[in-house]
């Protein structure tokens, strides 16, 4: 989801603040994914940057269509993902979410 995500970050950039919603909630399933590791116990964030470098360098050989299957895959599983954690665990999902998409769109 990293690069559709930046992809969307790109676009409202440039002026398509209409995609804002999208990319909120893009970033938020991608946050309920790392919300949900970290409840399984992975904490150790070396091994989580080495795993998302190796994933999009690999995406890198994945025809387009798929990548593009694949993504949504991905974002469907982090929608189910954010509907099943707690109010707790939404609202840090979101204040995640929010803080990285003011990053994305300031840097």
């Amino acid at each position: 989801m990293e690069v559709s995500t930046e992809d969307l970050a790109a676009q409202v950039k440039a002026g398509r603040a209409d995609l804002q919603p999208e990319l909120l909630s893009r970033l938020k399933y991608g946050a309920a994914f790392i919300g949900d590791a970290y409840l399984q116990g992975e904490r150790d964030e070396a091994r989580a940057q080495a795993l998302l470098k190796a994933a999009l360098e690999a995406q890198k050989a994945v025809p387009a269509t798929e990548l593009s299957a694949r993504q949504s895959e991905c974002a469907a599983e982090g929608g189910r993902l954010l509907a099943k954690a707690d109010f707790l665990g939404r609202a840090v999902v979101s204040q995640l979410a929010q803080r990285r998409m003011k990053k994305l769109l300031e840097g």
